[in-house]
């Protein structure tokens, strides 16, 4: 049995969690946007949705025209997801809308992005027993994350599709004072360990 339009939407989290993609990036999200071998997915348009109809347009910015680098568990969650979409398009044959979504809504459509943040993500978040947040969120989350790991700002930046490290820094500034204190303790530590 394939799983639910629920289940797909779970996965669609799961991706956004990981890697920092906007809203639209992630609707618009084709299948011939991986790169299995790399592991890598291309951000080349964003979807939005003009009264009730869904429209493919450039990325924000040129910037966010980018590749983002993809972990090995999300690739294998995008072969799963891959394998239900088959199965549902064999069963519902000419009823199928074959828009090469990743994601998208049981029959091959476009998913609304308004129901996905005002109603299946709350249920999500409140299934998952986490803190009550914003769609929007989860990239500030990931981010916030990458940068207390230590990751450059200037990766964190492109992988976001920020237009310059300087929007980045200003984004993010909040995160930098604990960093700099982290980065002089760890400093220290190695001068003295060198002295010895």
């Amino acid at each position: 049995m394939a799983p639910s339009n629920g289940r797909t939407l779970q996965y669609h989290y799961i991706t956004r969690s990981r890697t920092l993609l906007r809203r639209g990036e992630l609707l618009a999200l084709r299948w011939q946007d991986i790169d299995w071998t790399f592991g890598r997915v291309s951000i080349t348009r964003t979807l939005v949705r003009a009264d009730k109809y869904a429209e493919m347009r450039e990325p924000k910015s040129q910037r966010s025209r980018r590749s983002v680098s993809l972990p090995p568990v999300l690739l294998e969650e995008f072969r799963r997801i891959h394998e239900t979409q088959t199965a549902r398009q064999r069963m519902l044959c000419d009823a199928y809308e074959n828009n090469a979504l990743i994601f998208c809504q049981t029959n091959g459509r476009p998913l609304h992005a308004h129901n996905i943040s005002q109603r299946d993500f709350k249920r999500v978040i409140r299934q998952a027993r986490v803190p009550m947040l914003r769609f929007h969120d989860l990239r500030h989350v990931c981010a916030t994350l990458m940068l207390r790991q230590g990751i450059h700002h200037k990766v964190v930046g492109e992988q976001l599709g920020h237009a310059s490290v300087g929007v980045t820094l200003d984004a993010y500034s909040h995160v930098l004072p604990g960093m700099h204190e982290e980065a002089v303790r760890s400093l220290a530590g190695r001068l003295i360990e060198d002295t010895r």
